[in-house]
């Protein structure tokens, strides 16, 4: 099953708190990927190169930054690689 709980993503009274959850169904191999790609208020994230969903979180605390991890499994391997981007240098009207 896979939680995105965001009842503590924000102190905002008007952001919505919500938890979103799922089953999928683990590859035979036992390994499961997950690539989340997080860019301001919004991720996104791809489960084993298939399934994938996106949500937005307004975090106002600037050490918002955890990811946790929890599973059953007798051996879990957990990695991950952070990459900084460039700014795209676009401009809005809003």
């Amino acid at each position: 099953m896979l939680v995105v709980d965001q009842t503590h993503s924000s102190l905002l009274p008007y952001v919505p708190n919500a938890v979103r959850e799922d089953v999928y169904e683990m590859p035979k191999s036992g390994v499961l990927k997950l690539n989340l790609f997080i860019d301001g208020s919004v991720v996104e994230g791809f489960i084993n190169g298939k399934d994938a969903f996106t949500t937005r979180i307004f975090t106002a605390l600037e050490n918002s930054t955890l990811i946790e991890w929890e599973g059953n499994a007798e051996k879990v391997h957990v990695s991950g690689n952070v990459y900084q981007l460039d700014s795209a240098l676009v401009q809005t009207n809003f």
